[in-house]
């Protein structure tokens, strides 16, 4: 590949390869880009010049990315989404602002993420946070394609160096969960996991950060997470289903000390032993990305933004 011909490379001819795998179809690509279907092919066999490789097969039903196509389209997707976050930031630069992307899981992004990003502005209110929740399996896969700067998200702090090599995580603070019983079950107050496992539960849904502390929880003790009889989304729920005696379920300790959870719901918090996950900033290792550097050297440099966090009532 000649290196100094990339340069000739233009932002539509990239758009044109990510549609191309999209849709499999000259035509359908032409439509989505304004463009004729002899066009796009003229400007397929001009990549392919440029980039010196057979990007899509060609057939009478469509095309179909080779591994170099499927390459060169990862790749494009990529650049196109700095593009159009370059153009946010250009924006906000009228304003002298720098816009961060950052995921979080709705729990940790609805309970601690109001007190990191408050103290964000009062110590740098020139930047400025792009928040995104959802599940931590599609946030890192988000995190990976380019989509978000940094994650804030809970990790196993024992597997950080085997789970994937190409992340970078920065711890920031741990949370506790507590593993909760319906009142009147004192008989399990100092149970361990090899009798917590023949116990009816409920658990958070699948994918989600707490779900993870529980099946670890097991794991530590070389147990298979039992099957639950429901699961729940909200711990609020979850601690209302244990308060009726459905089952046991694991809630963070905030929850236990909310003011506002009703007075008549009622639970015993069992296994006094640590279970808790560890929350921390993940970046993509070596990346070049200057604004996951910034969130992180603004951690560094302002350390009382989570002591505000760990001090913050529920």
């Amino acid at each position: 590949m000649n290196t100094q011909r990339l340069h000739q490379l233009r932002f539509q001819q990239l758009a044109m390869l990510v549609e191309l795998e999209r849709t499999g179809s000259m035509r359908q690509t032409a439509a989505a880009l304004h463009l004729s279907a002899p066009a796009i092919s003229k400007s397929l066999l001009e990549i392919e010049r440029i980039l010196d490789a057979t990007l899509f097969e060609r057939f009478t039903s469509g095309v179909q990315p080779t591994l170099s196509g499927k390459i060169a389209a990862k790749g494009a997707a990529f650049l196109l989404k700095e593009l159009h976050h370059l153009q946010d930031e250009i924006k906000a630069a009228s304003h002298a602002e720098t816009i961060i992307r950052v995921g979080a899981p709705p729990f940790i992004a609805q309970r601690y993420l109001p007190g990191i990003m408050a103290g964000l502005l009062e110590y740098q209110p020139a930047v400025r946070l792009k928040l995104h929740e959802d599940r931590a399996i599609p946030l890192m896969q988000a995190l990976l394609e380019g989509e978000l700067d940094a994650l804030v998200c809970s990790y196993d702090s024992d597997d950080t160096t085997t789970s994937n090599s190409t992340l970078r995580y920065d711890h920031l603070f741990d949370v506790r969960l507590c593993i909760i019983a319906p009142k009147g079950r004192e008989d399990l107050l100092s149970a361990d996991a090899h009798q917590l496992i023949h116990e009816r539960w409920v658990f958070p849904t699948r994918h989600t950060v707490i779900r993870g502390a529980i099946e670890n929880f097991f794991k530590r003790a070389q147990l298979i997470t039992p099957e639950p009889l429901m699961e729940w989304t909200s711990a609020v729920t979850g601690l209302n289903l244990v308060s009726a005696g459905i089952g046991l379920s694991i809630v963070p300790e905030v929850i236990l000390k909310n003011p506002s959870i009703d007075s008549e719901t009622e639970v015993l918090e069992i296994a006094t032993r640590d279970v808790g996950m560890s929350v921390g900033l993940i970046s993509v290792l070596n990346s070049q990305n200057f604004r996951a550097a910034l969130l992180r050297s603004l951690f560094d440099l302002y350390p009382e933004l989570l002591i505000r966090v760990k001090a913050s009532p529920p």
